[in-house]
């Protein structure tokens, strides 16, 4: 005996949905919501898993007011190991969050990765950190990022900080590719990503089908991404809501908002940033024809 289940996960204005069947007896009625947080753990116990965990973070909590922060090493400062690279990240943003309290604004907003390889290539590289942090409190003043009166590279202290400012996307499943796949790989019960505890945490709710046909998304909806196998009816599909889209509006470059005070945007994620440092993300997802890989 067993039952069609579809788990439904909405972050932000991106709703993702898996179908698979389950045996034994259904908990609930027909239609009934319960939380299958277990069940899609299970589904997403790989790669293509933390990458879809960390975009549901993102797009739950970030946004187009919010950064992509690099801190780069130093010869002097270059960690040794990994726990040593982890406390230069506790550090950094323990420090963050110090002046912010300082200015009177909220914790910082964050999820990092400490990284050592090429986010598009896979090659090893010098180690690094990125953040992707709220921007409360960050302007781009006198060719340097600051918080408050202080550029970021002199809290760092370590190198060279810089920050480039997220895209007004629906949809940021491109930038944590970008990200995790950067992460440390030789060790499989390594935490690819870490995030600050202030976050949303979408969760996933179980609806009980009758059937196992495939899932189709509302009239309307973007598709991002929709995997189906027609032998055993297991589906995973993504996509932004229909009340979600709007046209691309806004006073900065390409017609995309910006902050006040904050640098010139980059022209659309098709190469490096400026002094090499990767981009924040690259253009919307096209449903696999574009974005970063």
């Amino acid at each position: 005996m067993g039952y069609w289940a579809v788990y439904k996960i909405t972050a932000g204005k991106v709703v993702e949905k898996y179908m698979a069947w389950k045996s034994g007896k259904p908990g609930g009625k027909r239609a009934g919501r319960v939380k299958g947080a277990s069940t899609v753990k299970k589904m997403e116990a790989n790669m293509a898993g933390a990458i879809r965990q960390a975009a549901r973070t993102l797009n739950a909590n970030f946004s187009a007011a919010d950064v992509l922060m690099t801190l780069n090493y130093d010869d002097e400062h270059l960690p040794e190991s990994w726990e040593e690279h982890e406390k230069d990240r506790e550090l950094m943003l323990r420090r963050i969050n110090k002046r912010l309290a300082r200015m009177g604004l909220p914790a910082a907003r964050w999820l990092s990765v400490c990284a050592d390889r090429d986010g598009k290539t896979g090659r090893a590289e010098r180690r690094h950190i990125h953040v992707v942090l709220s921007g409360e409190g960050m302007t781009y003043r006198d060719g340097a990022w600051r918080l408050g009166g202080e550029s970021l590279t002199e809290i760092w202290g370590k190198g060279r900080a810089w920050c480039e400012q997220l895209y007004d996307q629906e949809d940021y499943t491109a930038l944590a590719a970008y990200l995790i796949r950067q992460a440390r790989s030789d060790k499989a019960d390594w935490k690819k990503y870490h995030t600050s505890r202030n976050l949303e945490r979408p969760q996933p709710e179980e609806e009980i089908r009758l059937t196992g046909r495939q899932l189709r998304p509302p009239r309307g909806a973007v598709v991002c991404e929709n995997h189906y196998d027609a032998r055993n009816g297991s589906n995973y599909i993504r996509y932004i809501r229909p009340a979600a889209r709007r046209p691309g509006r806004g006073d900065g470059e390409n017609g995309l908002p910006r902050r006040a005070g904050g640098p010139p945007r980059n022209d659309g994620g098709k190469g490096d940033g400026e002094n090499g440092l990767p981009r924040a993300c690259g253009p919307r997802n096209d449903g696999g024809k574009g974005g970063r890989t």
